[in-house]
């Protein structure tokens, strides 16, 4: 009698180990998926503020060519547009940047290409605006604002080809 009672507690003696394991592998499964949720979350949430200020410089450096194409500038020889028409450069100031707009000369590059930084709410947004002028009737203007949410710092430009570096695109015709 007193062996079969042996017996019968070495049968049983691995099921607690199998059940903890068990148990064990439930919870790592179940916190192994949060954590990928919550990765992916975070991600996401890194991926939306970038496009969020991408977009928004973009629109910045689009709202700003469109303003002083609309508006003329006041220089000591009057009013004259921003683009192109004066023979000495018209400093303007976009977001807080001062911007040549002409590039200096009267003549009518195409296109006219600006630089905007920084922008954005952490100040590392940039937005590269061109604006192309087609001098038939009626007059058509294309306005092209890339929007970046970084910028290289050390060249003072939209030339940063860095991990998470995001663009978002404005074209204006009229």
């Amino acid at each position: 009698m007193k062996k079969d009672i042996f017996k019968i507690i070495n049968k049983k003696s691995g099921f607690v180990i199998l059940f903890s394991m068990v148990i064990s592998s439930i919870v790592f499964s179940v916190a192994l998926g949060i954590a990928t949720i919550a990765y992916r979350e975070a991600t996401f949430n890194t991926l939306s503020k970038n496009t969020g200020e991408a977009f928004y410089a973009a629109d910045t450096g689009a709202e700003c060519a469109l303003y002083y194409d609309n508006a003329s500038t006041v220089t000591s020889t009057g009013n004259v547009f921003a683009f192109g028409q004066p023979t000495s450069s018209v400093a303007t100031v976009c977001a807080s940047t001062a911007v040549n707009l002409n590039n200096g000369s009267g003549t009518e590059p195409d296109p006219w290409v600006f630089h905007i930084y920084p922008l954005g709410a952490t100040g590392k947004a940039c937005a590269v605006v061109s604006l192309w002028r087609d001098n038939s009737t009626p007059v058509v203007t294309t306005i092209d604002s890339r929007g970046y949410n970084v910028y290289d710092k050390s060249s003072s430009n939209c030339s940063f080809s860095g991990t998470n570096r995001v663009e978002r695109h404005i074209e204006l015709t009229y």
